[in-house]
């Protein structure tokens, strides 16, 4: 009988133990599955889970992101790491946990971008200004040297990423300096070459436009001459940058030493290269020259200027009546005046608000294209200027 009770408890003591070691809670990855390595285009890695309850998976960065497939229990976690786009490696942790058990740590270490800096603004010209901005864009750290008459603005701390970056420069009594603007990437002198900005201050106003076309030779200085007209899509490199809003009217001609616009009823117009010398915001002085064709009794139905702007900026006058005419061929101002010299050929206008993006459109007639009526024009003699 005591042998039959001593069984009997050795066989219950077991299940017990059994019971305990079936009941007994696992959460567990394999130590292979604690370190992945992303490239840093970023994508997708799975582990393997082993627990036989609920557990969770939470990353400390956004840029890592967990996703766990209920039923099975293997490659149960989805592992995503998005594009790494700055050069530094980066690290997350993402940390495995269920209820009453020790949780696991999971190390994700993403490769570096390759590292650039580059900068918008390739010169900066600082005429009668002293303000200007730099938009640089980087994906590492970087900092900046300055010749000494110039210095940063308040709150200009460099950062990975597209920034507007401010700076000043001291006031220039006389004269010209020159000098560079040097940026480059910290610690990085071997990875990344640094980006240099020459940087002119001058007290006296350049023009941002001086555009005489002495390129324009062909022909002859009489306007009523056709013979030898050069039209726009033929011009010579000096002359292509000024180009057309419409490519498909390219009524504009070459006359020796200035354009003349349209040889029949249409409309056509010329559009200036672009301000790049501007910094910011800037009011600009627009000068040109121009003239009718036949006389002042003989006239074209349109004889006139109309003016606007691309990429930023308004014009003060949108409309000019052209009054002043050529010659004719009889010459009545005698042998070598040109239509350039009368003082009623000139005519100017401002712009408020230009910017480096700014072009400016000269459209001799209403509109473009065909017309009901004649609109030939002379144009000569373009100058802008920083007001």
């Amino acid at each position: 009988m005591n042998k039959l009770i001593r069984f009997s408890l050795i066989l219950l003591l077991s299940c017990l133990v059994f019971a305990c070691e079936k009941d007994s809670p696992t959460l567990e990855v394999a130590q292979v599955q604690l370190n992945y390595t992303f490239e840093e285009i970023g994508g997708t890695k799975f582990a393997s889970i082993k627990s036989d309850r609920e557990f969770t998976a939470i990353s400390d960065q956004t840029w890592c992101t967990t996703e766990i497939y209920s039923g099975g229990r293997n490659n149960n976690l989805r592992i995503s790491t998005d594009k790494n786009g700055n050069a530094e490696i980066r690290t997350a942790v993402i940390t495995v946990a269920s209820e009453g058990l020790p949780a696991i740590q999971i190390t994700v270490v993403q490769n570096a971008a390759t590292p650039f800096i580059s900068v918008t603004e390739k010169t900066v010209v600082l005429a009668n200004i002293q303000e200007f901005t730099l938009e640089i864009s980087a994906n590492t750290l970087f900092t900046y040297e300055l010749p000494s008459w110039i210095q940063p603005k308040v709150g200009n701390t460099p950062a990975p990423g597209k920034g507007i970056y401010s700076f000043i420069a001291e006031t220039l009594a006389s004269g010209e300096r020159q000098g560079s603007i040097i940026i480059k990437a910290v610690g990085m002198d071997v990875l990344i070459s640094p980006v240099t900005i020459p940087v002119t201050q001058t007290n006296e106003i350049l023009p941002l436009i001086d555009e005489h076309f002495d390129w324009a030779t062909s022909s002859s200085t009489d306007i009523f001459t056709s013979t030898n007209e050069v039209r726009m899509d033929n011009w010579p490199a000096e002359g292509k940058v000024w180009t057309s809003s419409t490519p498909a009217v390219y009524d504009i001609w070459t006359r020796k030493g200035y354009l003349k616009f349209c040889r029949g009823n249409t409309g056509a117009d010329l559009v200036s290269p672009m301000l790049t010398d501007i910094v910011g915001t800037r009011d600009v002085d627009v000068a040109f020259k121009a003239c009718g064709y036949l006389t002042t009794t003989v006239k074209d139905k349109y004889h006139e200027f109309n003016i606007s702007v691309i990429g930023g900026g308004t014009p003060s006058i949108t409309h000019f009546s052209i009054d002043n005419y050529p010659d004719s061929q009889a010459h009545e101002h005698g042998t070598g005046w040109l239509w350039q010299d009368d003082p009623a050929a000139a005519y100017s206008f401002t712009i408020t608000g230009a910017t480096s993006t700014t072009q400016i459109v000269f459209l001799a007639g209403p509109k473009l294209g065909t017309l009901d009526g004649n609109s030939r024009m002379g144009l000569d003699d373009i100058k802008v200027v920083l007001k």
